[in-house]
């Protein structure tokens, strides 16, 4: 887990787990930018674009297989 850079006003800074397995060549952007040192992030925007020295990155919380959506979760199950 590494801490995010960019705080949001008015909230502590706090761990943000991300996709050990992530490969930049897969099928999912990266959504995060890891410094070189791996220690701490920021997400990707257009204000804030991945540059050289970083790494790209993936939050967990993407493809987390753990995470089902209310809509989902009722599928299958009898009424």
């Amino acid at each position: 887990m590494v801490i995010p850079t960019r705080l949001r006003t008015g909230r502590p800074r706090s761990y943000i787990p991300l996709e050990p397995t992530f490969d930049p060549a897969g099928p999912l952007e990266a959504s995060h930018a890891l410094s070189a040192g791996r220690t701490t992030c920021h997400p990707i925007t257009t204000d804030h674009p991945l540059e050289q020295h970083e790494h790209p990155a993936l939050t967990h919380f993407a493809v987390c297989p753990a995470r089902t959506r209310p809509s989902t979760a009722m599928e299958g199950r009898p009424a």
